[in-house]
């Protein structure tokens, strides 16, 4: 599965406003996916475990995601940086 394929899969959930997939070091599986979702509406934040378990419903696999956050806005100009610094954090 493809970072890409996720994020379609993501994008089109209720709350999300948009998302990044990265892998980040896991001593378990060597790399964790890690999905960064920025909020459509940060006063209604989407609940990251019913993303997660959404994602698995609908063939993301559980393998394939280990962690959703969401975070309420980003600059766009620098989002894969954004983001990499916010999955750091989990």
């Amino acid at each position: 599965v493809y970072p890409k394929e996720i994020e379609l899969l993501l994008d089109s959930l209720p709350g999300v406003g948009e998302s990044a997939v990265i892998g980040v070091p896991d001593p378990d599986f060597g790399e964790a996916v890690v999905a960064v979702i920025v909020a459509e509406d940060p006063a209604a934040r989407p609940d990251p475990e019913q993303l997660r378990a959404l994602a698995i419903a609908l063939q993301c696999g559980d393998g394939f995601l280990h962690h959703a956050l969401i975070i309420d806005s980003v600059c766009q100009w620098c989002f894969p940086s954004c983001m990499a610094a916010a999955a750091a954090a989990i």
